[in-house]
């Protein structure tokens, strides 16, 4: 389903609890029948619910490229290694280029 204006949208109010919102709303963003929106507009992006999320996120990142780099370094692995950029594509996860 695509979502046009001229299409029959009902807007609702969905209460999820916080240890089944990310599969919820992923598998609802997959069906592609969904528009969220954004009820906290006004809040600063480094005051949201998940900003210690994904400060974790990037921290583990930033750890595994080390590991990865001293891995390579040692044992001179060059060519065949699965690289971390694989991996989090493999799990649909978005690096940021800046963490290193």
């Amino acid at each position: 389903g695509t979502i046009w204006r001229s299409q029959p949208m009902h807007l609702v109010q969905l209460f999820i609890p916080l240890d089944a919102a990310h599969d919820t709303v992923d598998q609802l963003g997959e069906l592609g029948l969904v528009q969220f929106r954004d009820k906290n507009e006004q809040v600063n992006l480094f005051q949201r619910n998940f900003v210690n999320e994904v400060k974790r996120s990037d921290d583990m990142l930033r750890k595994l490229r080390f590991f990865s780099d001293q891995i390579r370094s040692a044992y001179k692995v060059t060519e065949n290694t699965v690289s971390i950029a694989q991996i989090a594509d493999a799990h649909n996860v978005v690096l940021d280029q800046s963490v290193s």
